[in-house]
């Protein structure tokens, strides 16, 4: 049988079936869902923070 508490399982079923929400305790949806860091400030000397 499929065993339920394995992470495999979790993605397995979060990624085909949408009635299986995401793990929010999983760091791959927190991950996810948080693309940018605001705990990680953008680097002021960078032509990509001031493009001007």
């Amino acid at each position: 049988p499929v065993n339920p508490d394995s992470p495999l399982t979790k993605v397995r079923q979060n990624s085909v079936h949408p009635e299986n929400p995401a793990n929010p305790d999983s760091p791959l949806t927190k991950v996810r869902q948080n693309p940018v860091h605001p705990e990680n400030p953008a680097n002021p000397d960078s032509p990509l923070t001031n493009p001007d």
